[in-house]
């Protein structure tokens, strides 16, 4: 693999951030949604610095960005066991459709 794959799932998953337990205990969905957000933008904000985006990334950055967010595995086996253990799962669900329609 190489190009824009590569750029763009480097970049994301090095910018993402691993939910835990305390979002879902004391965040709401929109709440944890704009922490994941608030983290990548700050830490985008120095990788774009030294790195412009081309224009076949830019195009498939919302793409890339919602599959990174939707299947990083920490928060995919959290949301597993969260569902499982019938523990929050309203704010699960609420978080994925978040991130789906971002």
């Amino acid at each position: 693999m190489s190009g824009t794959v590569v750029n763009n799932n480097n970049i994301l998953n090095e910018t993402r951030y691993e939910l835990s337990m305390y979002d879902f205990e004391n965040l709401t969905a929109k709440e944890s949604f704009e922490k994941m957000t608030d983290y990548r933008n700050d830490l985008l904000n120095h990788v774009f610095k030294i790195y412009d985006l081309d224009n076949i990334e830019q195009s498939v950055w919302d793409d890339y960005r919602r599959i990174v967010d939707l299947f990083l595995w920490p928060n995919v086996s959290l949301w597993n066991y969260l569902i499982k253990e019938d523990i929050h799962v309203d704010k699960v669900m609420d978080l994925i459709t978040l991130i789906i329609k971002s």
